[in-house]
């Protein structure tokens, strides 16, 4: 069950439009996909409807990761709440002024046919077992992935790869390229894409190691793609970041947290934020939010970050 924080505190919104919300989620900026692709070889003809018969290298803007009953898919309806609620939101109101898109960790979202592809294994310093059965360090499986694809300009260096056909999710963090017919990253990934999105301890003896984040959620969860904006509708919860983290305290979805403060009001990770789902168009015309500002907004009210 998701575990909420009804907030009546004002948090603001984009360039001071203020939202008065309710908590629920964690990891204050939001992620987004850069999305970066080969030459397409087909646009789906049908926005809901995943490719699976042929590789296409488009994401529609209605596409979204995972099973329609993963916790990011699915709609707040019944979720408990928090008895730290307020105490929580307001220290997140007291830390950062707005909640506001990253323009420094911003993820590249490679779409590609996986068939046409070279295939690289990845030297890897935390490899999930997995993917790494006699564990030297040194992935048992390729990723479809070339010498012109780049990861996150950060050192945290986060990439993702996907196949539409595959419905397959390869993920790296400290992503460093292709070295002597190898790549070298830090943790290494492999999401089923019609799966739920979520770390499992049958998975694996290092199951807590699941993730490129903090949290142990995938990268390309909840993230926001340009395309959802101009569709004008995201489908999934969002994921954000905060920098006063509980320790030792983690809610699912996510599997594990880095959290390092043992502070009664800290979030923890993987509680879920849920804007006030009473406020109207009206509110958000009067606050001036922009069209792109309103798909967002409506998305924190239906499935929170």
């Amino acid at each position: 069950m998701a575990v909420v924080i009804p907030l009546y505190s004002q948090i603001k919104f984009g360039t001071g439009h203020s939202i008065a919300g309710r908590a629920m989620f964690l990891s204050l900026c939001f992620s987004i996909a850069c999305s970066s692709s080969q030459k397409p070889d087909k646009t789906p003809s049908q926005d809901h409807v995943r490719a699976r018969s042929a590789p296409t290298q488009r994401l529609p803007g209605t596409w979204r990761p995972f099973s329609d009953n993963s916790p990011w898919n699915t709609i707040i309806s019944d979720a408990k709440v928090h008895e730290n609620s307020e105490a929580i939101i307001r220290r997140i109101s007291s830390a950062s002024k707005n909640i506001r898109f990253g323009n420094y960790y911003i993820i590249p979202l490679w779409v590609v046919n996986a068939d046409r592809m070279p295939r690289y294994k990845a030297k890897a310093a935390y490899p999930f077992d997995i993917w790494d059965f006699d564990n030297d360090l040194i992935t048992d499986i390729g990723v479809p992935i070339d010498t012109t694809m780049w990861g996150e300009q950060t050192k945290d260096g986060h990439i993702i790869v996907i196949d539409t056909v595959y419905e397959l999710s390869w993920e790296m963090s400290r992503f460093k390229g292709i070295e002597n017919g190898m790549i070298n990253c830090s943790t290494f990934n492999v999401w089923d894409l019609n799966g739920n999105g979520v770390g499992d301890p049958d998975e694996g003896v290092r199951w807590k190691a699941r993730g490129g984040r903090g949290s142990g959620f995938p990268n390309i969860a909840g993230l926001i793609r340009p395309q959802e904006i101009q569709s004008g509708e995201i489908r999934h919860a969002l994921a954000f970041t905060f920098s006063t983290n509980k320790k030792d305290e983690f809610y699912y979805p996510a599997c594990r947290t880095d959290g390092r403060f043992d502070l009664p009001d800290a979030p923890a990770e993987g509680m879920r934020f849920q804007l006030n789902p009473q406020l109207t168009e009206e509110d958000f015309e009067s606050w001036g939010l922009s069209p792109g500002a309103k798909v967002v907004a409506r998305a924190l009210q239906r499935y929170g970050m």
